[in-house]
């Protein structure tokens, strides 16, 4: 049981007595706390009710003692007359004990019925041990009045418990987003991957194919060894490929048919980046603002390249900050005649003018983590290089000046981008 929360709710609930009117019968009061109780006992399920009923009862009784010392400055003269109070919260609790608990009540339209029922009658319990125990007078008059503010009472405590209810989905809802979200992210990052594999896959097919050319341009001739040797290689390779093949079909098994997406629009995607690129943001504990600006929406099937090429430019803007590790990138779309123009823009350290021409070569790189000694694999803007002049027959450009930023330019015909 979380002690905490229990202490916090008996509080509640007990400062929540405070608010009442008395009603016909001396020292009768009707409270709100019985309200707070409910709300209590219904979401606090691990809780006894008749002891949540008990403690209630006591801490009230408490506080009208108190108060009445304040006021009067003395004890004497109240006599028991708040007694009867205490055993009103523990039949309530009696009540929801053996029906909402019991039988697991959760709807509610059922504990609409159940709080109405167990309001009015710990009510008329209490009174009847009034007239019982200390011969207090009352009217037959009293029982509509006891019924109806048990309606009233009932009824805001269904409205507050529907309120929860919402609050919790909306919760629910904006939870299930960011895991959308997630998964999306985690698909671009298969989809980047899944790429080289294919396109190395090509590469390995035709190292086996030269290693075995090999082997049958040396078999027949004296260098035996050697034949054996490329041989080996060419095995090698093939065995490298089988399973090169398992994990490729694994990724395209997730990326493809358990987590497809037909087409999406431009905005959508604006949303995903901007929520996985600041969750990586707050992952490295950067100081950067990402703008994002978009002129028009359109939607597209190839929404994974396109987020791919975006991802990877916004990722090298967070690589090439400087030293204080703050900046800002700018994220442009805008829409002129038939071609669509993309620009990733950052106030970091820049690039020097002899390195302009090989960003874009596979494997190059000038990111260097000094505490790990881990390199990065300077494959990103190969891959965004790559995509856009192969998938969408476009062109990317690059200007760069040092300690005064990078800005990279692309330019795509709608034809071979949008649906």
């Amino acid at each position: 049981m979380n002690y905490k929360r229990f202490l916090f709710g008996i509080l509640i609930i007990s400062i929540s007595s405070l608010l009442y009117f008395d009603i016909l019968i001396s020292d009768f009061r009707i409270t709100f706390a019985i309200v707070s109780m409910g709300v209590f006992l219904y979401l606090f399920r691990k809780a006894d009710p008749i002891f949540v009923g008990i403690i209630i009862g006591m801490t009230t009784f408490a506080i009208r003692m108190l108060l009445y010392f304040i006021e009067f400055g003395k004890l004497t003269g109240v006599g028991y007359g708040f007694i009867p109070e205490i055993f009103f919260y523990i039949a309530y609790g009696v009540f929801f004990k053996y029906i909402v608990y019991k039988k697991k009540i959760n709807q509610l339209d059922l504990i609409f019925v159940v709080a109405l029922f167990s309001d009015f009658f710990s009510n008329v319990f209490e009174i009847t041990l009034r007239i019982a125990f200390f011969h207090q007078e009352f009217s037959k008059s009293i029982f509509p009045v006891l019924f109806l503010v048990a309606l009233i009472r009932t009824v805001i405590l269904i409205l507050i418990l529907k309120g929860i209810k919402i609050y919790k989905l909306l919760l629910l809802k904006e939870e299930h987003e960011l895991r959308y979200q997630r998964l999306i992210h985690m698909t671009l990052l298969l989809k980047d991957e899944m790429y080289w594999f294919e396109k190395n896959k090509i590469k390995i097919e035709k190292s086996m194919s030269e290693a075995y050319k090999l082997f049958e341009l040396l078999k027949d001739s004296n260098n035996r060894m050697l034949a054996d040797q490329s041989l080996r290689v060419a095995s090698d390779i093939h065995e490298i490929k089988k399973e090169y093949e398992l994990v490729l079909r694994g990724f395209k098994d997730i990326t493809e048919e358990k987590y497809e997406i037909q087409k999406m629009k431009f905005s959508d995607m604006i949303k995903i980046l901007q929520t996985t690129m600041d969750y990586s943001i707050n992952q490295k504990n950067l100081d950067v603002s990402i703008n994002y600006f978009s002129s028009e929406d359109f939607s597209t099937k190839k929404h994974f390249e396109l987020m791919s090429i975006l991802r990877n430019l916004i990722s090298n803007s967070l690589d090439a900050l400087p030293e204080n590790r703050k900046g800002k990138i700018f994220v442009k779309h805008y829409k002129r005649n038939e071609y669509h123009h993309f620009i990733v823009e950052d106030t970091g350290k820049g690039i020097p003018g002899k390195f302009i021409n090989e960003i874009f070569n596979a494997g190059y790189s000038t990111k260097i983590d000094y505490s790990t000694g881990e390199i990065n694999r300077g494959l990103g803007l190969s891959l965004a290089k790559d995509i856009i002049e192969n998938k969408f027959e476009g062109n990317i450009r690059v200007e760069s000046h040092v300690d005064n930023g990078t800005k990279f330019s692309i330019v795509v015909n709608k034809l071979n981008l949008e649906d």
